[in-house]
């Protein structure tokens, strides 16, 4: 009976979770606009039977994939067929369950009892990291890594351990594992769970020396499995502006934040009242009062543990202090490792004290006091996750589109085509005022609405517009081009949302309006004048001079830039242009002379074109769109998008990733017969 209290204890905490993950939601919407966009996109470009290396319904094309991404998640598939909204709350309720698996599985690696291991697993899932990535703010690519990082160090320590003919297979686990968890989270929270590696070697260098080989192969198939997203990553930062700058958070915590650690939930002087709901009041220390007293406590019982009371050591300074300049990620992350280490260290005092007679009525008042000052202090979060809004998972639908006043504005463009926000309505869209109309940043690209507009992290657009900071890419339409027949010709741009009153050019024409709730209306205009996104001049780029400024428009950017010169120099020839992903299908009236191909889309050197299969030359038109120039008499020609070190380090991964779970699977069959015949 007492074995199934303890199980019971166990499942409490993340059948809560569960329970909020399926019924409410954060008020918060961030990763959307990111990691689900893109990942969505993948899985549907997988299921038609192609792989997107670029996109040309964001913006005026852009590489894929953004960054971060779920593109090597196990789950990430089902994005092709389910909701993106259901698909996150499942990939929520799937890595829950697999972090409080992984915190039990690290208590019983340490020999605690199933009691102790219970109030493990409840104060893992209650503090404060999962309070800011799961009910606070929706950063489902850091709850991935908080939820793996037991089974990292539970496979790391079992490494370490191993020898002969085992040796092999941890090897191939821990390679296997951390390299899933880098592909698929922020590359920032690396650096991070840097200092629990750095904890483990230093403790337990002579094992780790004992086995350097091996160690190098866990390292190498890390990094593979995870090298398409560092790649990425690193290409576009040189396409940043040198000047731009990583917004992080990254004042270390006030003294005053101890009351948190071991006070809270009751208010601390000059602090919010008590049971505040808020994301600043996640981003701070806290996984239970009783449990910080222990953990201080577990640095003399877990001697043994000399890496665990390192990675307290590690942390606590670059949490609590400005020792060391960190730009990669925000310092209070670094509470993350800290109570990783700490949960197990605090379980090792309370064990220790369960199991002597004498003391075992204080550990017994201790966990008490533990588990009420954590439900205590989870539960006003809780409590947002099932308000009324929450449930209708407001903030999840107005970030995918999935409002009556989308559906409104997608029955309005049944031809589709490029969509592109007046100035107005991409202010409103950017403020968030718009979000629970279903016109969240990049929301209409769920829809499969192709939409200039938007906010791309991972990729540079400075090219177009200035990029907002370091890896925040942006792209708004100034004034002057939406009122520009011409430019929003030459754009593709065959509608254009904006407020009623708002100029635009005078050759659109109104489609309807959509009414939103304060029944305040959008108009949406279409302009029946829209090239296919693509149109020949003849000569080359050189003889286009310097395109002039629209008035008053912030920079010297393509889209500030009045494109009436390029379109009133286009060839009369027809030209068809059919685009796919990644790849441009370009037809065109025969012509005696060269010509000068120039399309809609953001250029890039990685497009490479041919005509009749021999390779021609791609320019940057503007600066900023793609250019190709042709041979006379040309007819047709085919642009591929070719990021080949992308490709390679995508190929190898999965390769290595494949490979590395047949070999485990191999070696398990191998162990499992052995063990038959013995």
């Amino acid at each position: 009976m007492r074995r199934l209290l303890y199980y019971v204890l166990a499942a409490v905490a993340p059948a809560v979770l569960a329970a909020a993950i399926l019924f409410g939601s954060t008020p918060d919407e961030e990763e959307f606009r990111f990691a689900i966009l893109t990942s969505t996109m993948h899985a549907r470009t997988l299921a038609e039977g192609t792989w997107a290396w670029w996109s040309s319904a964001l913006g005026l094309g852009i590489p894929q994939p953004l960054i971060p991404n779920f593109n090597m998640h196990p789950l990430v598939p089902l994005l092709a067929v389910m909701s993106p909204t259901a698909w996150v709350r499942l990939l929520y309720l799937a890595h829950t369950i697999l972090g409080a698996i992984g915190m039990w599985q690290l208590a019983r690696a340490l020999g605690l009892s199933r009691l102790v291991r219970a109030a493990c697993v409840f104060t893992f899932m209650f503090a404060t990291p999962t309070q800011t990535y799961l009910l606070a703010d929706f950063w489902p690519t850091h709850y991935l890594v908080w939820t793996s990082v037991p089974w990292l160090l539970l496979f790391a320590w079992r490494f370490l351990e191993a020898d002969g003919n085992d040796l092999s297979r941890r090897a191939l686990l821990l390679g296997v594992t951390a390299g899933l968890v880098l592909a698929n989270t922020n590359p920032g929270h690396i650096v991070v769970y840097a200092t629990v590696t750095v904890a483990v070697l230093a403790a337990r260098w002579r094992a780790s020396v004992a086995r350097w080989r091996w160690a190098i192969v866990v390292a190498a198939l890390a990094l593979a499995i995870s090298s398409p997203t560092h790649l990425q990553l690193a290409t576009e930062r040189t396409l940043f502006n040198q000047y731009l700058g990583i917004e992080k958070a990254n004042d270390p915590l006030p003294p005053s934040a101890a009351w948190d650690v071991f006070l809270r939930p009751l208010r601390r002087p000059g602090g919010p009242p008590p049971f505040a709901v808020g994301s600043e009041e996640t981003r701070t220390l806290f996984f239970g009062g009783p449990f910080a007293v222990l953990a201080l406590a577990g640095l003399w019982f877990g001697r043994a543990r000399l890496d665990l009371a390192l990675g307290i050591l590690i942390t606590a300074p670059l949490l609590f202090a400005r020792l060391l300049p960190i730009t990669a990620a925000s310092r209070f992350h670094f509470r993350d490792p800290l109570i990783l280490c700490a949960i197990p260290l605090a379980g090792l005092a309370l064990d220790a004290l369960w199991q002597s007679r004498r003391t075992r009525p204080i550990a017994g008042v201790l966990l008490v006091v533990q588990i009420g000052v954590v439900s205590a202090a989870v539960d006003p979060y809780l409590a947002a996750m099932w308000e009324p809004k929450a449930r209708q998972a407001l903030w999840f639908r107005g970030a995918t589109g999935e409002t009556a006043l989308v559906d409104r504005l997608v029955a309005m463009m049944p031809d589709g085509g490029r969509l592109a926000y007046s100035p107005q309505v991409d202010h409103e869209i950017s403020a968030m005022t718009l979000l629970s109309e279903g016109l969240g940043m990049n929301a209409l690209e769920f829809r499969g609405v192709s939409v200039v507009n938007g906010s791309f992290k991972g990729v540079s657009t400075d090219v177009l517009w200035p990029d907002d900071r370091l890896f925040y890419g942006r792209i708004r339409i100034p004034a002057g081009l939406i009122e520009s027949d011409e430019g929003l010709d030459l754009l593709g741009i065959r509608y254009v949302l904006a407020n009623p009153g708002e100029r635009v050019a005078p050759g659109l024409i109104e489609r309807g309006t959509a009414a939103k709730q304060d029944m305040t209306l959008l108009v949406l205009y279409e302009n029946p004048d829209a090239s296919p996104g693509g149109f020949a001049i003849h000569g080359d780029e050189r003889t286009i001079g310097e395109l002039p400024l629209y008035p008053g428009c912030s920079h010297q950017r393509l889209l500030c830039r009045d494109l009436g010169a390029l379109t009133r120099r286009h060839s009369p020839l027809g030209i068809e242009v059919k685009r796919q992903e990644g790849h441009i299908e370009i037809l065109l009236d025969s012509d005696p002379l060269p010509r000068l191909v120039i399309l809609a889309e953001m250029f890039r050197p990685a497009w490479k074109a041919t005509v009749a299969g021999v390779e021609v030359s791609t320019v940057s038109v503007g600066p900023g769109l793609l250019g190709v120039n042709l041979p006379p008499e040309s007819t047709a020609v085919r642009l591929e998008y070719r990021p080949t070190l992308l490709k390679a380090t995508t190929v190898l991964a999965w390769i290595v990733l494949a490979g590395g779970l047949m070999a485990l699977l191999v070696l398990r069959i191998g162990e499992a017969s052995s063990r038959k015949r013995l």
